[in-house]
């Protein structure tokens, strides 16, 4: 957990493009708020190395391989989310 006396504890948010730069650097500072993180992006080893990180420091992650600018893929996204770290918050 940061020091912030901003809080996320008990929510789960997830990042898209989270595998790199930017998304990565969101989820990373998401999970040290306390919030478990769900990780996607298009390319699966990026974003399994950013919620195996986010892991190793003490957080909860899990990654998820999705295109988020497919209409299609964000039902089953969603539901696997919430599936593997409960409802979104």
């Amino acid at each position: 957990m940061d020091d912030s006396p901003f809080s996320l504890e008990g929510g789960v948010v997830l990042v898209s493009g989270s595998g790199r730069g930017i998304g990565r650097a969101a989820a990373e500072l998401i999970a040290r708020l306390g919030a478990a993180v769900a990780l996607t992006s298009r390319t699966a080893s990026q974003v399994e190395e950013a919620a195996e990180g986010i892991r190793a420091a003490g957080g909860a992650a899990a990654a998820f391989r999705a295109d988020v600018a497919e209409v299609g893929e964000l039902g089953a996204l969603i539901d696997d989310v919430e599936e593997k770290l409960g409802p979104l918050t």
